[in-house]
């Protein structure tokens, strides 16, 4: 990121992460952090029964 904004970008600027979301529409773009996941089954786990 300090890159970008030593190369003059002055604009909107995220950092993404993993499983973020991001929507673009026809008027905006909307960014959002992921969910947590604490609590949820690990589905990678063989006893993980579904």
């Amino acid at each position: 990121m300090s890159r970008t904004r030593k190369a003059g970008y002055d604009g909107p600027l995220r950092m993404g992460v993993d499983r973020m979301t991001v929507e673009i529409g026809a008027t905006a773009v909307d960014v959002r952090r992921p969910i947590p996941t604490a609590g949820l089954p690990d589905l990678d786990s063989p006893e993980t029964r579904l």
